[in-house]
């Protein structure tokens, strides 16, 4: 199944000038990563929750300082990603690096 073209990753994020557009672009290819593992038959819950957990990463890392606005819009996306796949793993659990 392929994710939802219509869906876009981080807007908020993109919206706000406070973000640098290139940590949002780097960002982005971490989740795009993600949705290709994914889409490419992926399922195990425990290696989407490290894939995922490498997103958390990737965001704490980008972005020091500003965790706590990434991490809202970052788990907004992650949910509907993990929900568009009809993946049962709780995004607080996939967050926990962030």
């Amino acid at each position: 199944m392929k994710f939802d073209e219509t869906y876009e990753l981080l807007a908020d994020l993109y919206a706000d000038k406070a973000f640098n557009k290139k940590s949002c672009d780097q960002l982005k290819n971490h989740l795009k990563q993600l949705i290709s593992a994914i889409e490419q038959g992926q399922k195990d819950p425990t290696k989407v929750q490290k894939l995922c957990g490498k997103v958390t990463s990737a965001a704490a890392k980008l972005f020091p300082g500003k965790t706590d606005d990434v991490r809202d819009v970052l788990a907004a996306d992650l949910l509907y990603i993990l929900e568009w796949f009809e993946l049962d793993i709780d995004v607080e659990d996939v967050m926990q690096g962030l």
